[in-house]
């Protein structure tokens, strides 16, 4: 296959990235309560695909993000990965290592912030990091089919590209690669990937 994209929240981590970051924010005295309360309350609305990330997205950078200097930012997140210990989909982590080692591009596509998906890439040495951007004009956010978008500016065929994503709004993006595969899906993406017979990898 020509590349393999991997979706990050609920793929290749159990969890999301960015609720894990206002938990430890919250906990080191940098968010109060209630906006917590707020971001666990649109998380749980996401997951349930009551809400888009977009409106999750726009909301917690106005109400928070914008107001913060970008040193001060890139501090705490170099002290959040230095502090917390991420739990990965061993299936899918594998995979991954496997790509990079048979020198096959690896790719993070991700709707949670690059401030938080790029230095995680760096980490597992991935070859390029495609995320949300939080800037001085606001969000560009990286989901549906901005994913597909983002990612056919890397390859000029997805159809000869893997895919792995958990989430329904993954749905458009899943439909164009070649090898889509779907990790730990509930619901309708659930219902949709058996009828297709696509791949599903358990969460495990």
């Amino acid at each position: 296959m020509n590349c393999h994209f991997f979706d990050l929240d609920g793929t290749l981590i159990k969890g999301n990235i960015s609720f894990h970051f206002v938990k430890w924010l919250h906990k080191k005295g940098h968010m109060s309560l209630w906006a917590l309360f707020r971001c666990v309350v649109d998380y749980a609305l996401y997951a349930l695909n009551l809400v888009q990330a977009t409106f999750i997205h726009q909301r917690i950078y106005r109400q928070f993000f914008c107001h913060l200097e970008p040193k001060e930012l890139q501090q705490w997140v170099g002290q959040f990965f230095k502090e917390t210990t991420l739990t990965y989909h061993q299936e899918c982590l594998e995979r991954l290592r496997k790509a990079l080692k048979e020198n096959v591009p690896v790719i993070l596509l991700s709707s949670s912030p690059d401030f938080l998906v790029e230095p995680l890439g760096k980490k597992l040495r991935v070859t390029h990091c495609i995320a949300t951007h939080y800037g001085n004009q606001g969000v560009e956010v990286i989901v549906g089919e901005a994913k597909t978008a983002a990612a056919s500016q890397l390859t000029k065929d997805l159809s000869k590209c893997v895919a792995y994503a958990d989430h329904l709004s993954d749905l458009p993006f899943l439909e164009r690669v070649g090898k889509p595969v779907v990790v730990a899906p509930n619901g309708r993406l659930s219902r949709l990937a058996n009828s297709r017979g696509w791949e599903v990898i358990d969460a495990t």
